[in-house]
């Protein structure tokens, strides 16, 4: 769990945050309603809320403020210093606005108080018409809710919006009053620019229909069941999301999962804040409900470089412990947190994110606090002391990004020294924090892999999915193909980590849905879909190509072929090596790769198939659409062409060579085509076909249901592309 990985600017930005949801595995940011796979409203009950008032009829579910009766309509100064004023130039729409002036700090503007008009557990809708006087450059402002609940105050930020003025723009969010309260009141501002003047007009307050409560889908078959016999499946929680034993929330975990790891309360700041002052209370409340459910508990984390309180590293002066005071601080606490959770926690991240090869240090350990007190030889202790404390118990070294061939290095080397001292490291956590393209699939799979030779137990610890590529993405509700395109990866994934179950004893993932996770807010706040249940509890793709693929659409792939001219003789032309090679997989591991070309009147294929059992029927099929038509029934440009390993029945025009390969074999094809052209679209698959007896396998390009004899739907896209550039 990445929880302060985060830069200092964001860390400002999520103190105002608005808090529509539990806090999930990390701190928590405002959520934005987003369209799901199981259409509906957010629940209720999943915001923890408070029951109503009986006086709740007479509460008014909207209010407006225009500002056409010359008056400010009860706004004020919230700083003292602002001047507001309803005048002309203020107008969005008919004849007055408000014009703030006299700004001089970031908090400073108009504020209007709203305790009267809403209700604890309730949703908003807030919206406000912003501009900036002529000459001001632009700068956003934003709408905050100031929350008084036990005497503290709480800023809540509702949505922010870059104003010019050039022309008004609409500032609107959705805000959920989830604590009971003294006051609150709605304000505007400008942070970023304490002096800014502005334009307000046309604010609207108005409650939201209450939302439907949620259900979990009792009727669907449970994950821990799917994968009974090949490793445990586990969930992340915090203590929020099962202390009431009958929500929805707990609910999900009983039924589908059969581990569980608590997200941040067993780390060291929550459990000894202050040396010698430990506070268990809501650990303590997570590993019952585990033990109460016959669900097996995971300890995260023991030693870490962030989440650690500083007292651990500075003596009574101010100065860096010594490696002795931190010894006995290290064995007190692990003596102390695993000695109370013996015999119910079966396995224990013992030392978290040590390896960080961009610091330089010996073995690519990271340069933290711990490393330069102690170096290498705190880990050894870390892992010596757990064992003390519970011998029972397993004991791993977890990390992320072990997909990277550097830092996996790093971490081997690391576990093959501990262990040749003989300190005892049962197993390796990856993480596995992904994205929806990267890591590729086969690195996922070497990561596995490269830890055999160890004999240790593995697992993905912190599974999840972002749907981004990149920091400055964001999506208001989660696009369809994204969908399709996350549960389709899950499956490739999951048939690796179903390849590789001899040496995987849990797979966890980080969340249980898609409310409840830190990527709403790392490393940038937004809406994120990482996981297999919505924001409603219910199953999504992502669920459903683990459970029962069929259920998944069928993801459509698109790949480009070069213009270039080949002869078909098995010999690798310069222009083939130019040629992008796209992978084709099943079951966790590489079936084929293929390239493709084309000119005037042909497509060329290479395609070398890994197969090295031999079979004559053994054979390689591509379907072309050529009106990219995607229909459930073949229409007249609709064509099959099979290419076979032992060269057999060639479909003419359509001509064909095999090559025997030392993984397997090679097929060199020209495929007529007509129109082609650049730029043009054709629907086109590959499939692979390894027969083996009277059994046989089939691999797909595209159509993962294998359904192209019939259905062009399933077809990707292929393009026809420029010629290659000349270097």
């Amino acid at each position: 769990m990445k929880k302060h990985r985060i830069k200092r600017s964001i860390l400002l930005m999520l103190a105002l945050v608005l808090v529509l949801a539990p806090l999930s595995l990390g701190t928590r940011p405002g959520l934005a309603r987003a369209e799901q796979e199981s259409a509906g409203p957010l629940s209720e009950g999943r915001m923890g809320t408070a029951g109503t008032s009986d006086a709740a009829a007479s509460v008014p579910v909207s209010i407006s403020k225009d500002f056409e009766d010359g008056t400010l309509q009860g706004w004020y100064g919230r700083g003292g210093n602002e001047v507001l004023t309803v005048s002309p130039n203020a107008a969005h729409t008919g004849s007055y606005g408000m014009q703030v002036t006299g700004r001089t700090q970031g908090w400073n503007g108009p504020q209007l108080d709203v305790t009267p008009i809403m209700e604890t557990g309730k949703t908003y809708h807030l919206s406000a018409w912003i501009k900036l006087p002529a000459g001001t450059a632009s700068s956003p402002v934003s709408i905050v809710v100031q929350r008084t609940t036990d005497g503290t105050n709480a800023y809540e930020l509702v949505k922010s919006v870059q104003a010019s003025d050039s022309g008004w723009v609409k500032l609107s969010g959705e805000y959920t009053l989830q604590h009971p309260i003294e006051s609150l009141a709605v304000y505007i501002e400008s942070f970023d620019v304490p002096t800014l003047d502005f334009y307000v007009d046309d604010v609207v307050i108005e409650r939201a229909p209450d939302p439907v409560p949620i259900e979990i889908q009792k009727d669907i078959p449970s994950l821990k069941d799917v994968f009974a016999g090949q490793f445990k499946l586990g969930t992340a929680v915090l203590v929020n999301e099962i202390q009431n034993p009958n929500s929805p929330d707990a609910e999900l975990v009983r039924k589908h999962f059969n581990s569980l790891t608590a997200g941040n309360e067993l780390k060291w700041d929550a459990t000894e804040p202050a040396e010698g002052q430990f506070n268990f209370t809501a650990a303590d409340k997570i590993v019952s409900f585990a033990m109460d459910n016959g669900i097996a508990m995971r300890g995260h984390t023991l030693i870490w470089h962030s989440q650690t309180p500083k007292w651990v590293f500075y003596d009574s002066n101010g100065n860096l412990a010594s490696k002795e005071l931190l010894y006995a601080r290290m064995k007190k606490h692990i003596d102390t947190v695993v000695g109370r959770y013996k015999g119910k926690i079966y396995a224990w991240d013992v030392v978290n994110e040590v390896i960080e090869p961009g610091d330089q240090k010996p073995g690519g350990l990271r340069n933290s606090l711990w490393y330069q007190i102690a170096g290498e030889e705190f880990i050894e202790k870390a892992f010596i002391y757990a064992h003390e404390a519970d011998p029972d118990a397993k004991l791993f070294i977890n990390d992320y990004n072990t997909n990277d061939p550097v830092k996996r290095q790093f971490l081997h080397d690391l576990i093959k020294r501990l262990k040749a001292k003989g300190i005892p490291v049962d197993g390796v956590g990856h993480q596995t924090h992904i994205g929806i393209e990267y890591p590729r699939v086969q690195e996922l799979d070497d990561m596995i892999q490269a830890f055999r030779d160890l004999d240790i137990d593995q697992q993905i610890t912190e599974l999840d999915m972002s749907i981004y590529t990149n920091d400055t993405e964001a999506y208001e509700t989660f696009p369809t193909e994204l969908r399709i395109k996350q549960a389709n990866r899950y499956r490739e994934i999951f048939d690796v980590f179903r390849k590789h179950s001899d040496q995987l004893s849990a797979v966890i993932f980080w969340g249980k849905d898609d409310l409840n996770t830190w990527l709403r807010t790392f490393p940038v706040v937004r809406n994120n879909w990482p996981l297999l249940f919505d924001e409603r509890l219910q199953a999504k793709y992502g669920y459903w190509a683990l459970v029962d693929p069929a259920k998944v659409p069928v993801e459509t792939k698109r790949t480009n072929a070069l213009e270039a001219s080949v002869k078909i003789d098995g010999q690798a032309e310069a222009v083939w090596n130019v040629a992008q090679a796209i992978p084709i997989q099943t079951g966790g591991k590489a079936a084929a790769t293929y390239k493709t070309l084309w000119d005037a009147g042909h497509l060329y294929l290479w395609v070398d198939v890994d197969d090295a059992t031999v079979n004559g029927n053994d054979s390689v099929e591509v379907y072309i659409d050529g009106n990219n038509g995607k229909t459930n029934a073949y229409e007249a440009d609709d064509k099959k062409y099979t290419f076979r390993r032992s060269g057999a029945n060639p479909h003419k025009p359509a001509e064909y060579n095999v090559v025997k390969t030392e993984k397997g074999y090679r097929i060199e094809a020209s495929i007529p085509v007509d129109g082609a052209q650049t730029g043009k679209e054709i629907g086109f698959d590959v499939r692979i076909r390894d027969r083996s007896g009277s059994a046989e396998e089939l691999a797909s390009w595209n159509d993962i249901h294998h359904r192209q004899d019939t259905d062009t739907s399933g077809f990707g896209v292929l393009t026809f592309g420029t010629r290659p550039s000349r270097s």
